[in-house]
């Protein structure tokens, strides 16, 4: 299954799961088309542009692309550069444009090393559909089913790790004093100002801006997020969840009492992009 396909549906979740499910995905060295794998869906949101790979990364790349421009008859952009020897290319011209089909027809040269459509991530819940999930009460909202991992048994045995750091790829978060202890030094990687809510582009700083959407506004990409959105301060809870300060009398406890927390922004208004979170997890995981 190509790295691009494999990641997108877990970034789109709000489970803790998913948030695992990428922690340990930064150990790995996955490729574009696993990625997009992950993240498909029923109707993908494409932004328009196609995440290119390159095999050789001595050579400069207008001239290939160029050729490929040529043969697929579309116009092809360097955008910017990504991380992990990938370029962001935007698709202009040649009529109404396929971006899956496209990314196929590139990855078909033999300088392309992989091809994906960027597209936007977005946050829903998920059902899977295996048969014996209604069976995993454990796994349901506690809201549904009281009870849960029965953590207080496993802090008898271990409350976590210092040298533990958890990566959470998500909006961001908020200064909390529940979190203050846990927080190392994250960046922003949302690369559209207009969509970061914070003024600018990428930066140092994770603070969560907010991720609302308005009444009226229309987010790119079809289907498009859901207008009327308040922020959801996600990136905030699932921190918090999984590294919150603990027996401190305050607030909630988290699962790891001693880990640290590195914030990754790639999700702001509309969701984020799968060329954003490719970048955030990548650096994330050094």
């Amino acid at each position: 299954m190509p790295f691009a396909s494999r990641i997108h549906t877990r970034l789109a979740s709000r489970t803790l799961g998913a948030a695992v499910s990428l922690c340990t995905l930064l150990g790995a060295t996955p490729t574009l088309s696993a990625a997009a794998d992950a993240a498909s869906s029923a109707a993908p949101a494409y932004t328009g542009n196609i995440i290119v790979r390159w095999r050789d990364t001595q050579q400069p790349t207008a001239a290939p692309l160029r050729q490929l421009a040529e043969k697929t008859g579309v116009g092809l952009t360097v955008k910017r550069t990504m991380s992990g020897n990938a370029e962001l290319v935007s698709i202009t011209g040649g009529g109404a444009i396929d971006p899956e089909a496209l990314a196929a027809r590139l990855r078909e040269d033999p300088r392309v090393a992989d091809a994906v459509p960027d597209r936007w991530l977005r946050l829903h819940d998920t059902v899977p559909n295996d048969p014996l999930f209604p069976n995993q009460p454990y796994l349901a909202s506690p809201s549904t089913v009281p009870g849960g991992a029965n953590l207080p048994a496993a802090w008898d045995r271990s409350r976590g790790s210092a040298s533990m750091v958890i990566a959470v790829i998500d909006t961001g978060v908020l200064r909390h004093g529940d979190l203050a202890a846990r927080l190392i030094n994250g960046y922003d990687f949302i690369s559209d100002p207009q969509y970061s809510l914070d003024g600018d582009g990428r930066e140092a700083d994770p603070t969560d801006a907010g991720d609302n959407v308005p009444s009226g506004y229309t987010c790119p990409g079809s289907p498009p997020a859901q207008a009327d959105q308040p922020n959801s301060w996600h990136g905030t809870r699932v921190a918090s969840v999984l590294g919150a300060t603990t027996d401190n009398n305050n607030a909630i406890a988290g699962v790891n009492w001693q880990a640290r927390i590195l914030p990754v922004r790639v999700s702001g208004r509309c969701g984020a992009q799968l060329s954003d979170t490719i970048d955030g997890m990548r650096w994330a995981g050094g």
